[in-house]
């Protein structure tokens, strides 16, 4: 995963945690025909809900780039999904943004399901 240098250095990595979120990718790009599924993982800050990385199974580098940069510094469990997925609608415009957006909200869930199991 990687992540921005100062949301690596303000959190101990120790403290993180991996969520995924799957989508099924649109048939006739890349990304279907190399992959099948778009595979993102968030790392998120298990303390604050901060999300300090992100990858995803995109087939350049320049859609991760993106990506990231929408979503790291934005808190899981202050509405950042939900900010992230208006920027992604306001700035991203490839056949792969209904993909993005499920894996995102997938991934959201995940994380709900691992919150929910540590009460």
């Amino acid at each position: 995963m990687n992540c921005n240098e100062e949301a690596c250095l303000s959190t101990d990595r120790r403290e993180t945690i991996i969520v995924g979120g799957y989508a099924q990718f649109p048939e006739g790009i890349t990304g279907h025909e190399v992959f099948g599924v778009l595979g993102m993982g968030l790392e998120v800050d298990a303390k604050t809900g901060e999300i300090v990385g992100c990858d995803a199974s995109f087939v350049t580098e320049q859609p991760r780039d993106f990506l990231r940069g929408v979503v790291i510094g934005k808190n899981i469990e202050k509405n950042g999904i939900q900010e992230a997925v208006e920027e992604i609608n306001r700035r991203y415009f490839a056949r792969g943004k209904k993909a993005i957006i499920s894996a995102l909200y997938d991934a959201s869930n995940n994380y709900a399901i691992y919150k929910k199991s540590k009460q």
